[in-house]
């Protein structure tokens, strides 16, 4: 898996203007305001790991102290060549000064986008946001000024805007794949599953791991409507929520919400009361999620995440003399962020959604698949091409057109949707069926030729099943 944070701005591959902070004259009297301009040259380093550890998905107020207390005594340690009781006196403030940029380093992540979309402005002359905090000028700190209030009235001007959805977001990283396949509820009525999941890479055996525990809560909003496990309809409104903060949105409406989930018009009442449970089910059921044996095997970030599913509050609202519940999301979702940190998050088209079917779990257990391999090979092939564009050899060519033709077995799709054993009628009618037609609605205009197109290799002849779908890619 692929870890794209080392091309994040600030992230571990960039490379700052300025890696250490400028010196401090021992005995200065103006050492605060010395401290301050240290500490903000610093900003870059401490956005990247409380990123790593404290604003990104494992998160804890304890975690950022610690990593604020380690970045002040570094800084101490190496700017001040102080005895060991005036290296504390002025680690204790740094860390006073880290402590405010703290809260900017925060606040970096969700202006990054709009940052990096006014620095594209020819005004700023190819200004990047690194050098954009390494400001030693009055007019280079006026940009930065005039940079980051920019960044803050386009971030509310998204907020203030109607959203209306247009893509949901879908995990194609391993966790999520395999997340809907465990945790079921057996017959004792245990709540509590704990899991280690095999994270090497293909064809390695680096000991990469990651531990995965689930508390369900028995509680109220666990309705029996609701599976005990962290379902494929979990993972829709997840990603639909995810897609929407992306844009800039934390607080939406069911509506919106069902919306996403490619719903049209008004959801009915049974609809939302789905989505109330799975909703309730998401806020009162805990997760953790630790790869420490992933991340020191493939270098990745160390993810220690304790938490809500999916954590948030709701208000009920009259307008227009209907009650409309309002969710707002309190953080990103953790099991998306995983998916995303890796770059393994992918957008898919709300009318891709719109496939034809119940919005039942059976209907996301196949259509999921389906979309998990074509979204991955389309990734792949987007990939090579991006590569086949800066230099062409004959060998990507080859590459490219044999990744053009994505084949589907039958059988793989009743082993991953959990029907492998079940009679040969009635995989054709429960899942034959639908994945043809969800299949051919992706290759069709109303869709927009999410797939070029789609053939079933293979006859139906009594008990036999059809071998394969042989899909080409755009």
């Amino acid at each position: 898996m692929d870890d794209d944070r080392k091309n994040k701005p600030g992230g571990p591959g960039a490379d700052p203007a300025r890696e250490d902070p400028a010196p401090i004259e021992e005995g200065a009297e103006d050492l605060q305001a010395q401290i301050n301009d240290a500490a903000r040259h610093a900003i870059v380093d401490t956005a990247r790991r409380l990123t790593a550890a404290g604003t990104q998905i494992n998160g804890t107020l304890e975690q950022q102290e610690k990593i604020i207390d380690e970045v002040a005594r570094e800084l101490a340690k190496n700017t001040m060549k102080f005895k060991k009781t005036a290296e504390n006196v002025g680690a204790a403030m740094f860390k006073t000064a880290l402590l405010k940029f703290a809260e900017l380093a925060q606040e970096l992540e969700e202006l990054a986008p709009y940052i990096e979309e006014e620095l594209r402005k020819p005004e700023y002359n190819g200004l990047t946001l690194d050098f954009l905090f390494e400001y030693e000028t009055p007019e280079e700190e006026a940009t930065f000024k005039k940079v980051w209030d920019a960044a803050r009235k386009a971030r509310q001007q998204a907020k203030n805007k109607p959203y209306k959805p247009e893509v949901s977001n879908f995990p194609v990283d391993r966790l999520n794949f395999m997340l809907p396949t465990i945790f079921d509820q057996p017959a004792d009525g245990q709540l509590t599953f704990a899991e280690t999941l095999n994270m090497n890479k293909a064809g390695k055996d680096d000991g990469a791991y990651l531990i995965l525990s689930v508390l369900f809560d028995d509680e109220e909003g666990s309705r029996a409507t609701v599976s005990r496990r962290i379902d494929h309809t979990d993972a829709r409104i997840m990603g639909a929520i995810s897609a929407a903060m992306d844009a800039g949105k934390d607080i939406l409406s069911l509506k919106t919400i069902w919306r996403a989930l490619g719903g049209k018009g008004d959801p009915q009442k049974s609809q939302r009361e789905k989505i109330k449970d799975h909703m309730n089910k998401m806020l009162r059921t805990a997760i953790t999620i630790n790869n420490q044996k992933e991340a020191e095997a493939y270098n990745y970030y160390w993810t220690n995440y304790n938490g809500a599913v999916l954590p948030w509050e709701s208000a009920d609202e009259v307008r227009n003399g209907h009650i409309e519940t309002y969710y707002h999301i309190l953080r990103y979702p953790p099991l998306m962020e995983f998916a995303k940190d890796r770059g393994q998050l992918t957008k898919i088209p709300i009318k891709v959604l719109q496939s034809p079917g119940s919005s039942t779990e059976r209907k996301y257990q196949i259509e999921d698949y389906l979309l998990y391999r074509i979204a991955r090979a389309k990734n792949e092939l987007a990939a090579l091409e991006e590569q086949q564009g800066k230099k062409y050899t004959k060998e990507r060519a080859g590459k490219i057109k044999e990744k053009k033709k994505l084949v589907i077995l039958f059988d793989t799709l009743l082993t991953r949707t959990g029907h492998a054993g079940s009679p040969p009628s009635w995989q054709k009618r429960n899942i034959l069926e639908p994945a043809e037609k969800i299949l051919s609605y992706y290759a069709s205009e109303e869709a927009g030729h999410y797939i070029a197109a789609v053939r079933k290799e293979g006859k139906t002849k009594g008990d036999k099943t059809p071998v394969k779908f042989v899909i080409t890619l755009k």
